[in-house]
């Protein structure tokens, strides 16, 4: 099941050697859009996020899409009041061996 939405997420091996980096970006298409715009289509892509997590899958997948639900929710106030600059990418760090599966989301575009 991939989950399709306003960001796109690249995956990064940190040069260290001490665990990945999440690249989340947002969608040419979402940042064009206006705000009230941009808070439906969150809404919406938070709403399927829910209703995916409870589709029974293996662990590491559901880890990794309640990390995303849980970055999308911290970022979500600042999003729909403008605070953020959505041409910027936001960098994630992910501690080594934290066994989260995020291929429903890399690569979407």
């Amino acid at each position: 099941m991939d989950i399709n939405g306003p960001i796109n997420l690249a995956m990064e091996e940190k040069s260290d050697g001490m665990g990945s980096a999440i690249h989340l970006s947002f969608t040419d298409v979402f940042r064009l859009l206006d705000q009230d715009k941009q808070k439906n289509v969150l809404d919406s892509y938070l709403a399927d996020l829910r209703k995916s997590i409870d589709v029974e899958m293996k662990e590491r997948e559901r880890q990794g899409m309640l990390m995303v639900q849980q970055v999308m929710e911290q970022l979500y106030p600042h999003i729909v009041t403008g605070e953020i600059d959505l041409d910027d990418t936001i960098v994630v760090d992910i501690v080594q061996d934290s066994g989260i599966n995020f291929e429903h989301f890399i690569g979407n575009a």
